[in-house]
């Protein structure tokens, strides 16, 4: 009886012990791969970074480039720059502290756009969601324009291109509108300027509105 007893206990515990070591295992497995995966996409990612560094940064350092890339200049008072500024600050310091994405839709401050032999009064705001439209050097905007010869009535967004997965999104648009026949979305490469300071390379990106549905000939209904 006594036999059988320390038998079953033995069991018990042989059986403990394997769930523990099958949970250890599992554990040590989906914690590698895990690893192994974001490693895979941190390699990636130093990839793209490593192009944009070279195609497109490296360009601001050049001081005789041979690549022509066109000039936006943005004058604002420095009262707008400062709302600007503690607008960017007040969206980092709550993603810092609680981790949350904005939500919030900015305010516009009162500019004068130039942009090839083209001029006219527009208004400026920060935008975007995720924190990395937000870097203190280099944030994103969107511009609103009044009027005017080549501007119209139209938005345009002025992107940071280390955003949105250093522009994998234009990636994706530019293969749908090839494959599918879809909207296209361009951006183009320009040196933006503030009050005659520049702020490097940035891609000035179409806005999803009207002139975007016309400008690929496309009817509404």
């Amino acid at each position: 009886m006594e036999i059988y007893k320390f038998q079953k206990m033995s069991k018990k515990m042989f059986s403990r012990k394997a769930i523990i070591l099958y949970v250890v295992f599992g554990a040590v497995v989906f914690f590698s791969w895990g690893s192994s995966i974001n490693r895979f996409l941190h390699f990636e990612a130093a990839q793209i970074r490593d192009y944009m560094h070279k195609e497109f940064f490296e360009i601001e350092a050049s001081a005789f480039n041979m690549v022509h890339i066109d000039t936006m200049k943005v004058s604002i008072d420095s009262e707008g720059m400062s709302a600007i500024e503690e607008t960017r600050s007040n969206v980092l310091h709550t993603y810092f502290k609680t981790g949350e994405m904005n939500i919030k839709k900015h305010s516009y401050h009162e500019v004068f756009t130039e942009y090839k032999n083209y001029n006219t009064s527009s208004k400026v705001k920060l935008f975007g969601m995720n924190s990395d439209h937000y870097h203190k050097n280099k944030p994103s905007f969107r511009v609103k324009f009044k009027g005017g010869r080549f501007f119209a009535k139209k938005k345009i967004n002025i992107l940071s291109p280390k955003t949105r997965s250093f522009q994998m999104d234009h990636i994706y648009n530019q293969a749908y509108k090839n494959k599918f026949g879809g909207i296209g979305i361009n951006q183009t490469p320009i040196v933006l300027y503030i009050n005659n300071e520049s702020k490097g390379v940035y891609f000035m990106e179409d806005f999803f509105d009207k002139y975007l549905i016309e400008k690929n000939k496309m009817d509404l209904y």
